[in-house]
């Protein structure tokens, strides 16, 4: 039997400012922290989950406001994350 990769969820509430994020690991308590909506947070939100789901393969779930959700997703697709 081949071992299965970890799996995390992300689910992000995305406004003008701030992402509201919160981690769902396979086991354990879900995780929430607040970062910058620009460049320098969403760097530190993917160091965030990598620091508590390391080699976990994370699912990311946007809920937009506006317009403001396109600078992270681009992001998270040049970074490869989805």
């Amino acid at each position: 039997m081949q071992p299965t990769t970890p799996r995390a969820w992300v689910g992000i509430d995305v406004s003008k400012d701030t992402l509201d994020a919160c981690l769902l690991k396979e086991q354990g308590k879900p995780q929430s922290k607040v970062f910058a909506n620009q460049t320098a947070g969403w760097a530190k939100l993917l160091r965030w989950i990598d620091s508590q789901a390391p080699k976990a393969s994370a699912h990311f779930c946007l809920e937009a406001t506006n317009t403001y959700h396109q600078g992270l997703s681009l992001f998270l697709v040049e970074a490869e994350r989805v």
